[in-house]
């Protein structure tokens, strides 16, 4: 057996080895919108890790704009208002995570004191942002990465909502994994 022949082999056992020890510890299943993996029972959504590495390489972000979050800032004033009088009195606790604007768009992470956490798209309607019914995610996403989940759930509800500003949205996982209690 000459030299070549023995590392064709190694490389062929170390493949079965591996093979072997997913097959042990790993699987794959159809869950809700999309697959999941299920690691020694823990799931892992390794499509939605996927979806996030290729969103961050493929993204162009130039257009977008991340508002300051301060008291003096008048359009994170505006949405924190739009935001705080869309569903009184539990959103009167409105405060903003992450805020960014394309044009007359605007995507808002939000944290309540009684509500979930939300992604917020608003528009500008009359030179005020105003929430966009039907483009709001709130709750947890497990066992689902948040960003792939939440740009898809938008997008498909505002689908004239800019592209680049739903692909620069990087929704905070400690906002979306944990539940209320």
């Amino acid at each position: 057996m000459n030299v070549g022949s023995r590392q064709r082999l190694k490389l062929g056992l170390l493949v079965v080895g591996l093979l072997a020890v997913l097959a042990t510890h790993a699987r794959v299943e159809r869950a809700d919108h999309s697959l999941l993996m299920r690691i020694d029972g823990r799931p892992v959504d390794a499509l939605g890790a996927w979806h996030d590495l290729r969103n961050r390489m493929l993204r162009r972000c130039s257009g977008v704009q991340v508002a300051r979050l301060d008291p003096a800032d008048a359009d994170a004033q505006a949405v924190l208002a739009a935001l705080r009088a869309y569903s009184p009195p539990d959103s009167a606790s409105a405060r903003l995570h992450h805020l960014q604007r394309s044009g007359d768009w605007w995507l808002a992470q939000v944290q309540f004191d009684t509500l979930e956490p939300a992604t917020v798209l608003l528009r500008a309607a009359a030179a005020q942002p105003q929430v966009v019914d039907t483009a709001l995610w709130s709750g947890p996403t497990e066992p689902w990465r948040p960003g792939p989940l939440i740009r898809q759930y938008l997008a498909a509800r505002a689908p004239d909502a800019p592209t680049p500003l739903l692909a620069c949205a990087d929704p905070d996982p400690a906002l979306f994994e944990r539940r209320l209690r």
